[in-house]
């Protein structure tokens, strides 16, 4: 018998506070930024395990995340909270996938090779 799709999940508690902070990402609001993506790391941490469901919002809220931050030099507070706040994503969504499945650990793949090269810049 084949499980229920995710799709008929139930939302999780990360995937709530994501979509809580997509909002401010757009609006480059980094403090708010700063605020939301504390809220999603807490509630990633609490989760049991990560969902092919997590990783667009993964993707949404790291990279422009990363991406802002050299262009943040004149807010050295608020850059170095930014940055240590989305490498706890990173680290904490990395710890998850050690003990998932192969096939999700892959398709997390790009998005922490697309990560790397934008921390690397």
């Amino acid at each position: 018998e084949k499980a229920a799709p995710e799709k008929d999940k139930a939302p999780t508690e990360f995937q709530m506070a994501s979509v809580r902070a997509l909002p401010w990402l757009r609006l480059s609001s980094w403090t708010q930024v700063q605020a939301a993506l504390v809220e999603c790391l807490r509630a990633l941490e609490r989760q049991e395990s990560l969902s092919e469901a997590e990783l667009p919002l993964l993707r949404a809220l790291a990279l422009p995340s990363l991406e802002v931050l050299p262009r943040m030099a004149g807010h050295r507070t608020l850059q170095a909270s930014l940055a240590f706040t989305t490498s706890g994503l990173l680290a904490s969504s990395a710890t998850k996938l050690q003990e998932a499945e192969a096939g999700l650990a892959r398709s997390y793949t790009d998005f922490f090779q697309d990560c790397g090269r934008l921390m690397a810049a």
